[in-house]
């Protein structure tokens, strides 16, 4: 995972994991926490909550493009999960950069 990247504009980070599951982690959007103004920490998400940050995300943009990182430990032939979400980023308000380890 790369928490200190930050896209273009404003996004989230993607990582794949070995086991090909999948974490979101460092969007832009933050939320006030106890005062101070902190990212949401990276968690574990299905296909369809995976869906529901990209939908979350799209009614805030404005004129700019969603900025998505993906990492992945896994090879990207043998990963059912990088196919499903670019199936679901390739999007014209979506641009992906792809970091494989």
């Amino acid at each position: 995972m790369k928490a200190d990247w930050r896209g273009t504009s404003s996004g989230f980070n993607v990582h794949i994991t070995r086991d090909d599951d999948i974490i979101v982690y460092a969007g832009s959007w933050q939320k006030l926490v106890g005062g101070k103004w902190r990212p949401d920490p990276p968690r574990r998400v299905n296909e369809a909550e995976l869906k529901a940050v990209l939908t979350d995300y799209k009614d805030r943009i404005i004129s700019a493009p969603l900025s998505i990182l993906i990492t992945s430990e896994r090879d990207p032939q043998s990963s059912l999960a990088l196919k499903q979400m670019m199936e679901m980023f390739f999007e014209p308000w979506v641009q992906v950069y792809y970091v494989r380890r």
